[in-house]
């Protein structure tokens, strides 16, 4: 009934950071893209993906970014 396999879909990050005497948090709520799947391809694909990849220099994201708060 239940599934005993699950992957989060949802995640928070924390973000720290501090510079002389100043500290800032920063917490942000991502998603697991949907674009992202799709079938593994086969190796002659792999091959063409990564030359269009190498000839664009475009980054598609895992991840989206829902909401962003400053602590």
């Amino acid at each position: 009934l239940l599934s005993q396999e699950f992957e989060p879909q949802v995640y928070s990050v924390l973000s720290c950071g501090k510079v002389n005497d100043v500290e800032q948090y920063l917490i942000a709520i991502i998603e697991k893209n949907d674009e992202q799947k799709e079938s593994a391809p086969d190796k002659k694909q792999q091959a063409q993906q990564k030359k269009d990849k190498e000839k664009k220099r475009t980054f598609i994201s895992p991840f989206k970014v829902k909401r962003i708060y400053w602590l």
